[in-house]
């Protein structure tokens, strides 16, 4: 137990907020601000009051493991309410344009589990082009390089193409996937570039 309390002082530091920024969470609705503000002061409320030569005492590591906890439940609840507006964004989008070009479509709920999110549902869209189906289908908040992806497929085939939102959160679109996606070019999704991979994905067949 007593190198467990020496491990702690790893994660029960004030560094371990040093970083967050409230202006950063500005699109997040007030009630969800304030919690994971809240949670952040008390966790380097405690987190500070430890002599930084020395590991924390049995009930400074029993209240900075319970801050902690109680920092990531709200970081995953900010964290999936984030995703679920900037994904259902850019489903709304992409449903619009397709409604634009006269392609019927449909949305079917789908179930989604992460390990820090939970389990949370966002529609798989569905449209109808030139008599062939493709599926816009939201994959992960967490991926590797990014801050979520969707994957635009026609179906039944094994051709797609991948929508990804960067670090910067900016959407962008792989196009001209034939070769593999580390040699496809990268676009900003917009109506142009969807249309493009549409049509990409159709001549492949």
């Amino acid at each position: 137990y007593s190198r467990l309390l020496v491990a702690a002082k790893r994660w029960l530091n004030p560094t371990v907020v040093s970083d967050y920024d409230p202006i950063a969470f500005d699109d997040l609705s007030e009630p969800s601000r304030s919690r994971l503000s809240e949670a952040v002061e008390r966790f380097r409320e405690i987190a500070s009051k430890i002599p930084s030569e020395q590991p924390p005492s049995d009930e400074q590591f029993r209240t900075g493991l319970a801050a902690l906890d109680e920092l990531r439940q709200i970081t995953g609840e900010v964290a999936r309410e984030e995703w679920l507006q900037a994904a259902g964004s850019v489903i709304d989008r992409v449903e619009g344009w397709a409604k634009e070009s006269g392609w019927l479509t449909r949305r079917k709920p789908a179930l989604l589990q992460e390990t820090l999110l939970g389990e949370y549902k966002l529609d798989d869209l569905f449209f109808y082009a030139d008599d062939h189906l493709y599926t816009l289908n939201p994959k992960s908040r967490f991926s590797y390089g990014g801050l979520g992806n969707f994957d635009l497929a026609l179906q039944p085939s094994f051709e797609s193409t991948v929508i990804y939102r960067t670090m910067q959160g900016q959407w962008m679109i792989f196009l001209e996937t034939s070769r593999g996606l580390h040699l496809a070019r990268q676009a900003e999704l917009d109506r142009e570039s969807f249309h493009q991979a549409v049509a990409e994905l159709r001549s492949r067949l």
